[in-house]
């Protein structure tokens, strides 16, 4: 569906979309083109959601586009670790209490922007990625933005909660 890239260097990612990915380029038509993919990705949003959202860039015809790196962890990911593995006692104590205030955080925004008729997106688990260096839980599937527009049911906000929830049960013990 779409290339992803990660950068060595200039803390930046490119994802590029695949030509034989026609789904996402109708998507991109229905819901107001590279115009209104733009306005997403340069987050102009007024409520708190668009403090979760990466900042993206560079946006290309085809919907290929550039955003920040974000270094820390995936939150699916250190899911599968925080599980599989505890005696790595992977993240720290501290960053855990940073975690689960952050995702307390994040839960707030999405009801604010769901209050707001803002709401839409790709907030699954594996789209998230606690940033150490910001302390701060951000959105990096901006694509998703277009995609998941609106919401399908299985992604719905109550599903996201769960998801967090979840999550943030795993990060107590």
């Amino acid at each position: 569906m779409i290339n992803f890239t990660i950068p060595k260097i200039n803390k930046k990612s490119y994802k590029k979309v695949k030509p034989e990915n026609k789904r996402f380029a109708e998507k991109l038509k229905h819901h107001g083109g590279v115009e209104r993919f733009r306005q997403i990705l340069a987050s102009h949003s007024k409520i708190k959601i668009s403090n979760h959202i990466v900042k993206g860039f560079g946006i290309e015809n085809d919907g290929s586009y550039k955003s920040k790196y974000i270094q820390g962890y995936r939150l699916d990911l250190l899911a599968s670790v925080m599980k599989d593995f505890p005696s790595l006692q992977l993240p720290s104590n501290e960053e855990r209490e940073n975690i689960k205030i952050q995702c307390e955080q994040l839960i707030l925004a999405l009801k604010e922007a769901d209050s707001a008729g803002e709401f839409i997106g790709d907030w699954a688990l594996h789209n998230l990625i606690y940033s150490t260096q910001e302390n701060c839980i951000f959105n990096i599937d901006l694509e998703g933005f277009i995609t998941y527009n609106p919401l399908p049911e299985w992604a719905n906000l109550d599903h996201i909660f769960i998801w967090i929830k979840e999550f943030v049960i795993l990060l107590e013990f």
